[in-house]
């Protein structure tokens, strides 16, 4: 599923989420000002591969077909915007997602090698810029 939300719209909920946490700030009765044009949308998918040896290359290539899907759907040819915006939407979600693929494989491979590994889950979430 893809979630499209307006960039002011994730601001307003991450300041909410931040003053929340903070009750000092809160006390103080700080106001939160966000400021950015509302017309601006941050797609985003989370990609699952808790079904996927990435161990082996096998799994390590359905995780890279399951991540070029959520890049079409984040980054939809669409045949209205510009090919230059469609090609720097979907290079710029794969940069994003290579590192998080890198680093998926080699937690794997490190439980696989050692039974256990100092590499936190990672969670593979493709987006657009803002």
């Amino acid at each position: 599923m893809v979630k499209i939300m307006p960039l002011a719209a994730a601001c307003v909920l991450g300041a909410a989420a931040m003053t929340a946490s903070s009750p000092s700030f809160a006390k103080r009765g700080n106001p939160i000002t966000v400021m950015g044009p509302s017309s601006v949308e941050v797609r985003s998918e989370r990609v699952s591969y808790r079904d996927l040896n990435l161990a082996d290359s096998y799994g390590a290539k359905r995780l890279v077909y399951r991540v070029r899907g959520a890049i079409g759907r984040v980054c939809p040819d669409d045949g209205v915007g510009p090919i230059n915006e469609l090609n720097g939407c979907r290079t710029y979600a794969w940069d994003g997602a290579q590192a998080q693929i890198d680093l998926a494989v080699r937690r794997a491979q490190q439980i696989a090698t050692n039974g256990f590994t100092s590499i936190a889950p990672v969670a593979i979430v493709i987006a657009t810029r803002p």
